[in-house]
């Protein structure tokens, strides 16, 4: 049960991953946290034992649990620190990388001469509690995930204030805190043999790969949501542009270039779409007024109010700028005021 569990989870993660990545990708803040989920979030795939089972078929091992393993896992727990040591300790990465190159070349060379014994599954063999194998091992892994640990809790501070960011942060430590009880096990496991660690280690692996993932799906739910704020947002603008054009009597061609130019600056950047289109709105104001000044008493009553309006106190926000949303608002109420009107005439 609890190894289907974590199969599910290794698929679920890696499918929330895909979705999640562009967005990583974009970031800059916190992008070493997210990188060092990933290159855990692949060593917990390959460890996963039928996985790791394929792994040993196709490289003709006789175990799953062997020393090219062990030394992906220095591999894995030497990026991770190194990716922590990018955000808290930028002087230590070189350190990093010669620890881990170091412990490379040991496990390499005591695992094919003094620890030949040694190589495979912690828990399924009759190990000294001295091993310098397994201690080595442990001592890596324990090491790295103590400062993932320490990224998580400086990250959980650095998103005060954003409670997605912060409950993504919380699951992120979660997650790293659950792989370092999983090492802490294993070395328990080794110097004090409890019997009850080999049925805690399966369900603490499991809390890891599952709260990881839920981490990177509460940042997908949050992106999504934000893209249809922004996509609703950008609806409005356009629906408020094409009413100002209207009255500005912009042709209709030239209408449609420009909102498909918004909206394909909308699909590479919501933001920029936004952006754009309340410049596009901002230009057609300005327009506008210079027509109502040019033609007077003579010029159009509702692009004369609309013009009013967008430089009133009642539309402006704090800081002086236009509330697009109130203005959108007021233009469509306006045209359907005239549109009853207008209907009552033709009666």
């Amino acid at each position: 049960m609890v190894e289907n569990l974590t199969g599910l989870g290794v698929v679920a993660f890696w499918v929330v991953l895909l979705l999640r990545l562009p967005e990583v990708l974009r970031q800059k803040e916190f992008r070493n946290m997210y990188f060092s989920v990933v290159a855990l979030g692949l060593s917990v795939t390959l460890y996963y034992r039928p996985i790791a089972e394929f792994l040993a078929e196709l490289f003709g091992s006789a175990r799953p649990c062997n020393i090219g393993m062990n030394l992906w896992g220095i591999l894995t727990s030497g990026v991770v620190a190194a990716l922590v040591a990018r955000e808290l300790w930028p002087r230590a990465v070189k350190v990093v990388y010669g620890l881990t190159a170091a412990g490379l070349v040991v496990v390499a060379v005591i695992g094919q001469t003094v620890s030949q014994g040694s190589i495979g599954c912690a828990t399924a063999l009759d190990l000294p509690w001295w091993d310098p194998y397994w201690w080595l091992l442990c001592g890596a892994w324990i090491s790295a995930m103590a400062c993932a640990v320490l990224l998580c809790v400086r990250s959980i501070r650095a998103a005060a204030g954003m409670p997605a960011l912060t409950a993504t942060m919380v699951c992120f430590l979660i997650g790293f805190a659950s792989s370092l009880l999983f090492w802490i096990g294993i070395l328990s496991f080794l110097v004090l043999r409890p019997p009850w660690v080999l049925s805690a280690l399966p369900i603490v692996l499991l809390f890891h790969v599952w709260f990881h993932t839920l981490g990177l799906f509460i940042g997908v739910v949050t992106s999504a949501g934000s893209w249809v704020n922004s996509a609703l947002a950008m609806r409005r603008r356009l629906r408020l542009l094409r009413r100002l054009e209207h009255l500005e009597h912009t042709s209709q061609t030239s209408r449609r270039a420009l909102h498909a130019g918004l909206w394909r600056d909308f699909v590479r950047s919501p933001r920029l779409g936004v952006y754009r289109a309340e410049v596009q709105i901002l230009d057609s104001l300005a327009l506008m007024g210079d027509q109502v000044l040019a033609a007077g008493q003579a010029g159009s009553a509702a692009a004369a109010g609309i013009v009013e309006y967008a430089k009133s106190a009642e539309c402006a926000d704090a800081e002086g700028g236009i509330l697009f949303d109130k203005l959108e608002t007021y233009v469509r109420e306006l045209n359907e005021e005239n549109g009853i009107r207008g209907n009552l005439h033709q009666r």
